[in-house]
């Protein structure tokens, strides 16, 4: 199997697997009791917190672990204490987590005001800086695009923001940022931080909330009390442990990581242009996504077409996969062709690719789709 859908979910590492199964089987105690060995683990899991917010260089902010960046997005929202005739900013590029928690703010009278794409991908800041007002209590814009891998100019559309109003809060999800690329949040200036584990190679159900110190977080779990009264649940202490492993070897590589991986995403153009092959390159930014748009062919038929080849893409965000269209490269000014044709493929650097005979298959199976 040729796996290349990197950015919907990564496999876990043996490495991450081998702390996780220490965590399950020996260290399995509740990080709430009081006797030694939970008081041990209790420990583990303060280390893991202080050690992932130096990881993301943010001094001024505390960090609450949460199921997966949905929750963390959600978090924010109700944390921002929104209400009728409030105004909100979000990117038409952002994750469903944030676009779908708008409208639904939305239907409750709050004004959502959605900013452009450039064609790149990219916030269009100009259209930013122009809806920017007084009244706008809540910005989010995600770091890296889940759908093109656009990077945004984060710390700079921060500065837009409080230049206007200095007590706005602003948001980024930095799920495809996060052990990917250099990330400092407080030089970014951003009042939330969002992080995944299954991104890069952690396990699944558990990701965290980086936020400033004196912000008031509104809980959407009411119980016992843990994760100092802002999520109520008994901690996911494998969970934790295990996106903790994963981070320190992410940040370990990262360097050599994203050399790998950009040389692996040129060669796939290089090959694509010399296999003769119509296409184009949606958006352009971290190595990690490539989005394509193939001429006079339907992403998801390929998809399916490649999947019998045993490779595995996919046509966008797994979150976005029950819908027919693409709203982000919509807004980035594509083509109902280019939008219906479009397959996106995502790397990491563990795997090793023949990138010359993954290339062929493309080409012979779309020349087969199209007779």
């Amino acid at each position: 199997m040729i796996y290349l859908d990197n950015a919907a979910t990564t496999q876990c590492l043996d490495g991450v697997v081998d702390v996780m199964n220490n965590y399950l089987k020996h260290d399995y105690f509740n990080a709430s009791s009081v006797y030694a060995p939970a008081v041990k683990v209790r420990r583990d899991v303060e280390n893991a917190r202080n050690e992932l917010l130096d990881m993301v260089f943010a001094s001024n902010h505390k960090l609450l672990f949460v199921s997966c960046a949905t929750e963390a997005n959600n978090t924010i929202f109700e944390s921002a204490t929104l209400r009728s005739g409030d105004k909100i900013i979000v990117s038409a590029g952002e994750h469903p987590s944030v676009f779908e928690c708008a409208k639904q703010f939305q239907n409750n009278g709050v004004e959502v005001c959605v900013v452009d794409l450039l064609p790149s991908g990219e916030i269009d800041e100009e259209d930013f800086a122009r809806k920017m007002d007084r009244r706008v209590k809540l910005v989010s814009v995600m770091m890296v695009s889940n759908e093109t891998g656009a990077v945004n100019n984060i710390k700079r559309i921060c500065k837009i923001a409080k230049k206007v109003n200095p007590r706005v809060l602003v948001a980024t999800d930095g799920v495809q940022a996060f052990g990917k690329i250099d990330v400092c949040v407080d030089d970014l200036g951003v009042d939330f931080f969002v992080m995944s584990a299954h991104k890069i190679h952690g396990p699944k159900g558990i990701g965290a909330l980086v936020y400033r110190k004196d912000i008031h977080i509104s809980p959407l779990l009411w119980g016992g009390g843990q994760e100092n009264g802002l999520r109520s649940g008994t901690e996911n202490v494998a969970g934790i442990m295990g996106f903790f492993e994963a981070a320190k070897l992410s940040m370990k590589n990262q360097k050599s990581n994203f050399e790998k991986v950009q040389k692996i995403r040129d060669e796939f153009i290089d090959e694509f242009q010399n296999s003769g092959v119509k296409f184009s390159v949606n958006g352009n930014g971290s190595p990690f996504i490539l989005s394509l748009s193939f001429d006079g062919i339907r992403g998801e038929v390929l998809l399916h077409a490649l999947e019998e080849h045993e490779i595995l893409v996919s046509t966008g965000s797994a979150c976005s996969s029950k819908h027919s269209d693409n709203r982000i490269l919509s807004a980035m000014g594509k083509s109902q062709a280019e939008v219906l044709g479009n397959v996106r493929i995502s790397f990491n650097a563990h795997d090793a690719y023949d990138v010359k005979n993954i290339v062929k298959i493309f080409a012979s199976t779309i020349e087969k789709l199209k007779g």
